[in-house]
């Protein structure tokens, strides 16, 4: 639909359709068909969406570590779906890294927001990090 609309803005904008505008749109729809632009569009989804957690209370992630961790398996199965020309593409391999980050750090966060457990988990990650963090306060960011 969009290389349609775009053949048909070029061709009434112009009194001559010049080949160059549709060798591009050619060029563009087969990478479309080929699968090549996939590995972009979910590097970018990716991305924000898991820093966009960051920007979340405590309080909301004690809600949403659950929902998070079926939403990045969701994602690493995108991924895993890809062309397999794909995965020696900077932005595959990328993309694949914050993943499987995200989900080896999901277990810490769902043992944080545990309510028998977070007390003691806090207290260790602190001594760990080095760095003091309010448990109790429900509206501290991550």
């Amino acid at each position: 639909m969009q290389l349609y609309l775009a053949v048909v803005c070029c061709a009434t904008t112009c009194s001559c359709l010049p080949a160059v505008c549709f060798e591009l749109l050619l060029t563009i729809s087969a990478l479309l068909a080929a699968g090549i632009v996939a590995p972009r569009s979910l590097y970018v989804t990716v991305i924000s969406t898991i820093k966009g957690y960051g920007d979340y209370f405590w309080a909301d992630v004690v809600e949403k570590v659950d929902e998070w961790g079926e939403q990045v398996l969701q994602y690493q199965a995108q991924c895993k779906k890809l062309p397999k020309a794909s995965r020696d593409w900077p932005a595959y391999v990328k993309c694949r890294d914050i993943i499987d980050n995200f989900l080896e750090m999901l277990p810490l966060f769902q043992a944080l927001a545990h309510k028998a457990m977070r007390e003691r988990h806090w207290k260790a990650v602190m001594q760990t990090t080095g760095m003091l963090a309010d448990c109790a306060e429900p509206f501290s960011p991550l």
